[in-house]
């Protein structure tokens, strides 16, 4: 062999070492950094710090699960890392610093995790460990990595809420698994709305012993085919950029007006029949599953259940149960004869005559909100408890159907009026909230209608609370507002009262709220809310909307178009609130693309 040809072999030989380290490194540098199955096997093992969101998704070159996921995935209660710190440890007798120990059934389907209920969950005493948690989960997806020797991947986003509040804390969990076990579950909770007793935005994060539970799942293969037809009958959607390129970014400038981004939590459009979406930004990036995510949204659970429940019980029964007397279906017993005339219709109109603050009609709706009464009602956990400090509550002069005040109080007794109604109607059984799933929710393609309800000694089920409570998804939100949009009507199926929903896109019979938007005095009646906004030829019209704690928004405009924010803008400085309150931004960028008409 020459010289020459020996150098040529050498030469190929080192080209192909070269091209195999090159490779290796590739390969490496395809692998996963963060959430490592070495980190995930480590029982022991707690992170330092939150990573970013991205980490809980696949990483590198993931393929289709090597398992089937059936059973429950079995947390321990384990104390979370958070920042910043809370301001005290005990909560209403409870620890906030844990994360609820508790048994979450899921299912595999495809490349999809699905839980088996996305209701609230309540951990058992025995898990929870005194935790002030309890958890809405949602689905998430199951894929493997080459790096994680024959095991499968899951995550799955979730939220803590508590029963007597509203508001979520958003997070994302992942975890390995095979036929038989189950690693630690890694979580990070990067998000939420606005908060109440928990006054603190915090970052959490953790890693949570935890077990496979492999007991057969019931009903398994109707729950896989019920998950195929949700995920059929989805809402159109498209990201925000979609519409940026169809309509200009100038057009959609400064949807969220002088709100800073910071306590933006979703924002989005319904535009010919699409919804378009900006993504959640959190600090450790875009939030995942952002379609599958479910919010606590407070007070614009009002439009909700009293709302649309309302409207439904008129379809159902006649508009005449708008004048039922609400003494007539809840035992109260005030000092004075205040309730003796209120109807529910003035309660849906939060006109009722009740009331412990100023006397003068003329004050701001919300003048005695939160007065000195209302932490004691609002921590008192049964329906009993609940109405009787409803009765220890004063009255004003002018009596119902004359002034609208702002009272959780008022849309909880007309809640447990209404279900106290339609169980006279239709039996013991009956139960309010679930009408509203099966016979409004269910006919649009909702599946899931997660709320809170007060909590019993018996472990009965609790009344919904009605005043908050509700956590729906996008595509729930914007189902409900294209129902009401059509006036009730579904495919011609009359769901709701036409002649009152009709009505709810009036400001006929509604209320002065004494407090202006930058169009005009705000409005009040059935429940929603109105913001002035002028038409194409400069006159003042109004367009309903749904309004929750702070800066939950559904604005219902003309052309079938709907405005959805979502934020958590408490504590915030005065600007921040007023800006996320203020729901004119998005009627200006909607105005731009169709302007308004009659």
């Amino acid at each position: 062999m020459t010289y020459t040809a020996v150098k040529r072999i050498v030469f190929i030989v080192f080209c192909l070492v070269l091209c195999a380290g090159m490779v290796g490194i590739a390969s490496a540098a395809a692998e996963r950094e963060h959430i490592t199955n070495k980190e995930l096997a480590d029982t022991g093992y707690v992170p330092s710090e939150p990573v970013q969101n991205a980490n809980y998704l696949p990483v590198g070159e993931a393929g289709a699960a090597h398992h089937a996921f059936s059973g429950a995935l079995v947390l321990s209660a384990t104390e979370m890392k958070v920042k910043p710190d809370f301001k005290a440890r005990k909560v209403l007798g409870k620890d906030p610093q844990i994360f609820p120990g508790a048994a979450l059934q899921f299912y595999s389907y495809n490349d999809d995790l699905v839980p088996v209920t996305q209701e609230v969950i309540t951990p058992s005493p025995e898990l929870s460990n005194n935790s002030y948690w309890e958890l809405v989960v949602q689905p998430g997806k199951v894929w493997s990595e080459p790096g994680d020797n024959g095991w499968s991947r899951a995550s799955f986003p979730f939220g803590l809420m508590h029963s007597l509040e509203n508001e979520t804390h958003n997070g994302i969990a992942t975890f390995l698994f095979n036929e038989n076990s189950v690693s630690a579950a890694r979580f990070q909770i990067v998000t939420q709305t606005a908060p109440y007793y928990i006054a603190t935005h915090f970052i959490a994060w953790g890693q949570i012993p935890a077990s496979y539970d492999r007991t057969p799942i019931e009903n398994l293969d109707n729950l896989k085919s019920a998950w195929a037809d949700e995920k059929a009958n989805r809402f159109p959607m498209a990201q925000w950029s979609v519409l940026e390129k169809k309509v200009g970014k100038d057009k959609l400038a400064g949807f969220e007006g002088k709100m800073s981004p910071e306590y933006l939590v979703w924002s989005a459009l319904v535009y010919d029949g699409v919804l378009y979406y900006k993504p959640c930004k959190t600090p450790y990036g875009d939030f995942p599953f952002l379609g599958n995510m479910r919010l606590g949204v407070w007070s614009l659970t009002k439009s909700i259940g009293p709302g649309i429940g309302m409207l439904r019980l008129a379809q159902k029964f006649g508009p005449y149960v708008f004048n039922l007397k609400i003494k007539d279906y809840v035992d109260l017993s005030p000092s004075h004869n205040g309730w003796d005339q209120v109807t529910f219709g003035d309660a849906l109109n939060m006109a009722t005559g009740i009331g412990g603050g100023t006397n003068t009609a003329h004050s701001s709706m919300g003048v005695d909100y939160l007065d000195k009464t209302y932490d004691a009602w609002y921590t008192t956990p049964s329906a009993e408890e609940k109405l009787k400090k409803v009765s220890e509550t004063g009255n004003y002069p002018w009596g119902p159907g004359e002034v609208a005040r702002y009272r959780d109080r008022d849309m909880f007794t007309l809640g447990a009026a209404m279900d106290a109604f339609l169980k006279a109607m239709e039996g013991p059984d009956a139960d309010i909230w679930k009408m509203i799933a099966e016979e409004v929710f269910k006919p649009i393609h909702i599946y899931h209608a997660p709320t809170t309800r007060t909590i019993e000694r018996d472990g009965k089920l609790g009344l919904p609370l009605m005043a908050w409570g509700w956590f729906p998804n996008l595509d729930d939100v914007a189902k409900v507002a294209d129902l009401l949009h059509k006036r009730g009507n579904y495919q011609g199926n009359q769901i709701l009262n036409l002649e009152r929903t009709t009505a709810l896109f009036s400001t006929s019979g509604s209320f002065s709220q004494n407090r202006n938007w930058e169009y005009g005095a705000r409005r009040y009646k059935m429940a929603f809310h109105y913001m002035p906004y002028p038409d194409y030829t400069g006159k003042i019209m109004y367009c309903p909307y749904a309004s929750g704690w702070i800066g939950n928004k559904i604005l219902l405009m003309p052309g079938n178009m709907t405005g959805i924010r979502m934020s958590n803008a408490w504590p915030a400085p005065d600007e921040d609130q007023n800006a996320a309150a203020d729901p004119t931004s998005m009627a200006k960028v909607a105005g731009r693309l169709r302007p308004f008409s009659r």
